[in-house]
């Protein structure tokens, strides 16, 4: 039979009890995270200093603006970059629909099979079928604005 893992971290136990024999004055002077430990400690057991301004959300938020502001200014660059490129784009496959587009109309009507009959019939059903799912569902969503406004 195996026995049962522990449910407290070994490591962290012998940590947490290195900082307690730290706090009551029994520690190497040479072990500098038993000396964080304790200003931790410390500084955890007591009471702040001074409270807090009651301006301090405003003053923190006065610091935060110019960073906001520079990221705003990043990000319009960014969203001008963005549209020129794509308007580049669409004029590249413009351009290039624009000249081999019959070549490649004529390439594909040769390399297609001609549709089987009924085909057309069934794509109407289909569609109508589609039609009718859609209007269906926004019947609930209409009965519901319509309850809202009486």
């Amino acid at each position: 039979m195996t026995s049962p893992t522990p449910i407290v971290d070994e490591r962290a136990w012998q940590a947490q009890e290195q900082a307690l024999r730290a706090a009551r004055g029994r520690i190497d002077e040479s072990d500098t995270a038993a000396l964080a430990d304790r200003r931790l400690l410390r500084a955890l057991r007591e009471p702040p200093l001074s409270p807090l301004p009651v301006d301090f959300a405003a003053g923190v938020a006065r610091l935060a603006a110019p960073a906001a502001a520079a990221r705003t200014v990043d990000a319009g660059l960014e969203r001008v970059l963005g549209i020129g490129l794509g308007i580049a784009l669409g004029a590249a496959a413009l351009t290039q629909g624009l000249e081999q587009g019959a070549e490649w109309l004529r390439i594909v009507a040769e390399q297609a099979s001609p549709l089987p009959p009924g085909t057309l019939r069934l794509g109407v059903a289909l569609a109508a079928c589609v039609g009718c799912s859609w209007l269906i569902g926004l019947l609930p969503q209409r009965q519901t604005r319509r309850s809202l406004r009486h």
